[in-house]
C-alpha cells in the first residue's frame, strides 16, 4: 500500500502548491499524472482484472471475433495488436493512452477542472481505471473530453466523444444522460444534438447486440461483495453535494442537483445490494456529479469556490482512502491484486 500512497504525493504537492501559491501553471500537475502513468504502465499482475484483459487481448486479435465487448474497444485493440505481439505489453499501452487522453484534457482544462482532476479525479478514479478497468476508464476519459467540447460550444466534437465514450463501454450512455440533466442540457439546440446522438448509438447496439443481452444477464447474476458494498460511495458523494450547497448556485438549482442525486444514489445502493450492476453505477453517479457541477457553475459565469473546493478535495481523499481499504481486502487474492504491487519488469 505504500507505493500507493508514494504515487499519490505529487498529485497533493501540485494541489498545494496551486492552492498556497500564486502559481497557475499545470507542469506540477502534468508531472503529478506521467508519475501515476509510469506506476499503471509498468506494473506486474497488478489490478484485479489485470490477467483477465490479457486473455481478453489474445481473442481480440480477429476483430470482432470474441463477442461481449464492445465495437470502439475491440478494434481499437485489434489494430493495436497488429504492432504489438505481446498481450501483456498492449494491457500496458491501453494505461497508456488513458493517462495520454487524461493529459488532453488537463491541457484544454480551465482552472476548475484542473482543480477538479487533481483534487478528486486522480485520488478517486485513477488506480481503477487505468489498473482495472480499463474499458469504463477509456469511456470516461472519452465523455468528460466530450464535455469539455460543449462548454466551449463545438457541439459536433460533444457528439463526437460522446459516441466514442460509448463504443468503448455502454455504460458510458448513463454518464452522458447524467450529466446532462444535472448540468441541465436543456435547450432546444441542444436536443437536436443529443437526437443526433441515437442513430450512431443504435447502429453500435444493434452491431454488438448478441453480446448486450448477455451483458444485462451477466450483471444481473452477479451479486455485490456484502449487502452493504456501496455504502463507502455515500461517505464521498456527501461532500460533494455539501460542495453544491455551499456553490453559489440559485436555490433552485441547488435543490434540483441535490434532489436527482439524492434519489439517485439511495436507488443504486438498493440495487447494489441484489447486483453488482448497482455499484458500477453508482461509481458512475459520483464521476457525474462534480463535472457537473463545474460545468453547472461554468454556465451561470461562476468558478468553484473556496469552500466547494474544500468539499472536492474532502471527497477525492476519502475515495483515496477507502480504494486503499478495498486494495488491502483482497491483498494477495486472485490472479493480479492490487497489493503487492510488482514491477512488469523485475
Amino acid at each position: 500500500m505504500k507505493i500507493y500512497i508514494f504515487s499519490m504525493l505529487p498529485v497533493y504537492y501540485s494541489l498545494a502548491i496551486g492552492s498556497l501559491t500564486h502559481y497557475r501553471g499545470k507542469l506540477f500537475s502534468y508531472l503529478a499524472i506521467v508519475f501515476l502513468g509510469l506506476f499503471a504502465a509498468l506494473r506486474g499482475s497488478v489490478g484485479t482484472d489485470t490477467v483477465a484483459y490479457e486473455d481478453i487481448f489474445s481473442l481480440l486479435r480477429v476483430p470482432f471475433g470474441f463477442p461481449g465487448y464492445e465495437p470502439g474497444f475491440s478494434l481499437v485493440i485489434w489494430f493495436l495488436a497488429l504492432f504489438i505481439q505481446s498481450d501483456e505489453i498492449l494491457v500496458r499501452i491501453v494505461s497508456v493512452i488513458f493517462t495520454i487522453l487524461l493529459l488532453i484534457y488537463v491541457r484544454r482544462s480551465n482552472s476548475d477542472e484542473l482543480f477538479f482532476v487533481i483534487a478528486f479525479f486522480l485520488p478517486m478514479f485513477f488506480f481503477q481505471y487505468s489498473m482495472n478497468v480499463l474499458r469504463i476508464g477509456l469511456a470516461s476519459i472519452l465523455i468528460l473530453l466530450a464535455f469539455q467540447y460543449y462548454t466551449r460550444q463545438k457541439f459536433y466534437l460533444w457528439l463526437l466523444f460522446s459516441v466514442l465514450g460509448v463504443a468503448f463501454h455502454f455504460s458510458a450512455i448513463f454518464l452522458f444522460i447524467l450529466v446532462c440533466i444535472m448540468s441541465k442540457i436543456f435547450s432546444p439546440r441542444h436536443v437536436v444534438y443529443m437526437v443526433a446522438f441515437f442513430p450512431p448509438l443504435i447502429f453500435a447496439l444493434l452491431l454488438s447486440a448478441e453480446s448486450i443481452l448477455p451483458r444485462i444477464f451477466l450483471y444481473s447474476e452477479m451479486r455485490s461483495p456484502s449487502q452493504f458494498s456501496g455504502f463507502s460511495l455515500l461517505f464521498v458523494m456527501f461532500p460533494i453535494l455539501l460542495a453544491v450547497l455551499v456553490s453559489g448556485l440559485s436555490y433552485a438549482d441547488r435543490l434540483f442537483f441535490v434532489v436527482i442525486n439524492t434519489f439517485l444514489a439511495v436507488a443504486l445502493i438498493f440495487l447494489s445490494s441484489y447486483s453488482y450492476a448497482g455499484l458500477r453505477l453508482l461509481n458512475l453517479l459520483l464521476l457525474a456529479a462534480p463535472i457537473s457541477l463545474v460545468i453547472l457553475k461554468k454556465a451561470n459565469f461562476l468558478n468553484l469556490n473556496p469552500k466547494s473546493k474544500i468539499c472536492f478535495i474532502v471527497a477525492g481523499l476519502l475515495g483515496f482512502i477507502f480504494n486503499m481499504r478495498g486494495f488491502l481486502s483482497t491483498a494477495e487474492v486472485g490472479d493480479s491484486p492490487f497489493i503487492p504491487y510488482e514491477f512488469l519488469i523485475k
